[in-house]
């Protein structure tokens, strides 16, 4: 028989480093508004967290084999002009079926950010658990083919996320965006740095977790203020 489905996924930026058992899917939807920041390029999913204004993201991720899965994800944003973009690839869990509390994920595949533009991106994702504590990191790189662009861009992840009372989760969430331009401004007006609490709600035996919270910029560049509510079921 196979496992239950759950969406033990907490996070509003980080990745988790699980997958679906095989033939089980993971349905995620993130809403995002965000004040004061300066227009970037604007890249699909979660390389580009903090564009001005607000964007829509509907996506989702099927389990191929017991360390396989394949997830896709389309953004749109509200008012601003540009194109709808989209990412997809595939994640390795070389450690899913291990009894262990530390988990990884490889990713790599295919995206279209908002200006009609391709490109390939690879992502790392870890993830921890200790009791009722949750940690989670993920290093995200791509490069996007066409002019005028940087050759890497890289944003990272740190997420902290405590089971504090039945299905009620308190965290705290860290985004580094364009972490390549940390010295100095280039094709993205500069590096990004935010941090904010989150607040999650698993319900449904663990099949279905809302999320949401605020995030203050930490830097020039950044937005003054990041919102972002996540969805995730699972079935």
């Amino acid at each position: 028989m196979a496992p239950e489905p759950q969406a033990r996924r907490p996070w509003l930026y980080a990745d988790d480093a699980t997958i679906p058992a095989p033939l089980r899917a993971v349905f995620v939807s993130r809403v995002t508004f965000a004040s004061g920041a300066e227009r970037s390029v604007t890249r699909p999913f979660a390389s580009n967290a903090a564009a001005p204004g607000g964007l829509a993201e509907v996506g989702g991720e099927v389990g191929l084999l017991p360390t396989l899965s394949l997830g896709a994800a389309g953004i749109v944003g509200f008012g601003d002009g540009l194109a709808g973009g989209m990412v997809g690839g595939l994640r390795f869990a070389p450690f899913a079926r291990s009894p262990s509390s530390f988990r990884l994920v490889l990713e790599g595949g295919y995206l279209r950010d908002r200006s009609s533009e391709n490109g390939a991106y690879a992502k790392v994702a870890a993830s921890f658990d200790y009791q009722r504590l949750r940690l989670a990191s993920a290093a995200h790189g791509e490069h996007v083919f066409a002019k005028g662009r940087d050759g890497v861009d890289l944003l990272v992840t740190l997420g902290a996320s405590l089971r504090v009372a039945g299905p009620l989760r308190l965290g705290v969430e860290y985004v580094g965006q364009d972490l390549e331009e940390i010295d100095g401004d280039e094709a993205e007006g500069g590096a990004r740095h935010f941090l904010g609490p989150t607040l999650a709600v698993d319900l449904l035996d663990h099949r279905l977790m809302l999320a949401g919270g605020p995030a203050a910029g930490l830097s020039e560049h950044s937005p003054r203020a990041v919102g972002r509510l996540s969805i995730a079921y699972a079935f």
